[in-house]
């Protein structure tokens, strides 16, 4: 009996690219926006626990209370609506799992920034491969650039591609009248004239900033530090989340045990019990479940027994938290770089990639 050939993954297209984006971000207002059975929920107080897991804070017009308002002004929301449905099926997660129930909101609003980040993640992921090929040709041309003019390299020919327009040049271009044309140029002459004209770039106003941008982007690629590693977004924050929510239960887990042995600590003996059977392979088990029901990690082989499943989403949760935990202890850093320094909001490029962009 020959066995099944498994479903070959194929690329989305830039119209399936396009369309998911803008379902994420519709679903994203789905949390925002009242609706009739929706489940209101404030964000709570951050602590040095819970402030990592501020992922991202939707940016919306507000009222005073941060509550969604069209007649408010743009501010970080504070009151959120979650879809019943949805609400419920994350209360039964904690109830099936023995959440103490005094950290209900800390786990609800946990799972909130996990819908936000997978809401997120196709459009930052779209960003960023636009960013990188524009940052990789440009640095690439200049690179290159530097290299012709310090005689590093010698010219031997040089092509142009280039529209003949009218005056009304957009018109041209929009409506395809204007053809490409191409010329290339491999005489002494020409070329002695371009490399003077090379030479001349050095003494424009901006020289000193791009090549500044050049070298740190350079030193930026040699030490490592960036997101690479990662195929897309939605892999980094899983990444993030998943260490983050991890340290975060431990901590709970390591509280109730002190609380346990030390009579003055003790908040109650429920809650302590509660933590009493939480192995590690349990951590993994509820963080991807929890991952699961955000959307921001999506179980596909459902057809599977449920001990296989289970067995599936322990792994999958293990191998994201592992090799960083054990990075951190060896290096004192994290392999995924948004652990090292955190998010909050919107995470901002340095300044010199704003420059070459």
């Amino acid at each position: 009996m020959k066995e099944k050939k498994r479903p070959t993954r194929t690329k989305p297209n830039s119209f399936q690219v396009h369309k998911k984006i803008l379902n994420d971000s519709s679903r994203k207002w789905d949390y925002i926006i009242p609706k009739e059975g929706s489940i209101k929920f404030i964000r709570p107080p951050e602590n040095n626990l819970s402030v990592k897991m501020s992922l991202i804070w939707p940016m919306a017009t507000v009222d005073s209370s941060g509550k969604f308002s069209p007649e408010g002004r743009m501010d970080s929301l504070t009151t959120y609506h979650i879809p019943e449905l949805q609400y419920t099926e994350v209360l039964a997660l904690l109830r099936d799992f023995g959440i103490p129930e005094h950290l209900y909101n800390d786990f609800i609003w946990f799972y909130l920034n996990m819908v936000f980040a997978d809401c997120e993640a196709s459009s930052e992921t779209k960003f960023n491969e636009e960013r990188r090929k524009e940052h990789k040709e440009w640095f690439e041309a200049f690179g290159m650039l530097e290299d012709l003019a310090s005689g590093k390299l010698s010219l031997e020919a040089f092509s142009l591609e280039f529209r003949e327009l009218t005056e009304d040049a957009d018109d041209d271009i929009h409506s395809g009248l204007a053809k490409t044309k191409s010329k290339r140029f491999n005489s002494k002459k020409v070329i002695d004239h371009l490399i003077k004209i090379i030479h001349n770039y050095q003494i424009a106003e901006s020289y000193e900033m791009e090549k500044f941008a050049y070298e740190a982007i350079l030193e930026t690629a040699k030490g490592g530090n960036s997101s690479k590693g990662f195929k897309n977004t939605t892999k980094a924050w899983q990444s993030y989340l998943s260490v983050v929510l991890f340290k975060y239960i431990t901590h709970q887990i390591s509280n109730a045990e002190v609380n346990s042995i030390d009579p003055q600590l003790q908040h109650s003996g429920r809650d302590n019990n509660e933590w009493s059977s939480w192995s590690k392979r349990k951590i993994y088990l509820f963080i991807g479940k929890l991952m699961i029901r955000s959307g921001l990690i999506e179980l596909k082989e459902t057809s599977l027994d449920d001990n296989t499943i289970t067995e599936n989403i322990i792994d999958t949760i293990e191998k994201k938290i592992v090799p960083e935990i054990k990075s951190k202890e060896a290096l004192d850093r994290y392999k995924n770089p948004l652990l090292n320094f955190g998010i909050k909001g919107i995470t901002v490029p340095p300044f010199y990639e704003h420059f070459v962009l």
